[in-house]
């Protein structure tokens, strides 16, 4: 009866909340280190040349959905010219 009582409760609904938030956040980091990752496989398997520089846009990219765009473009790259525009795509 107590434990319903407090479910009730601003604090209670707030800390609930933040929780949710917070494992949100955590998700989306883990995403975008996959993400990362799979991108830098990707870019020194195929142009080792342009590591460097997928390591820095990378790293700035913090949207999931922008990172997969260009992971996708660069693994379609034919050419280090391609991937270096795709790897450029967002500036």
């Amino acid at each position: 009866m107590l434990e319903e009582i407090l479910r009730d409760t601003y604090i209670y609904q707030h800390d609930l909340e933040q929780g949710r938030k917070e494992e949100r956040e955590r998700q989306l980091q883990a995403r975008l280190q996959v993400q990362r990752k799979l991108l830098l496989t990707i870019v020194q398997a195929h142009f080792p040349k342009l590591t460097d520089i997928a390591k820095i846009q990378a790293e700035h990219i913090e949207d999931v959905a922008v990172l997969e765009e260009v992971t996708n473009r660069v693994g379609a790259a034919r050419t280090m010219k391609e991937a270096r525009n795709a790897l450029q795509m967002r500036n």
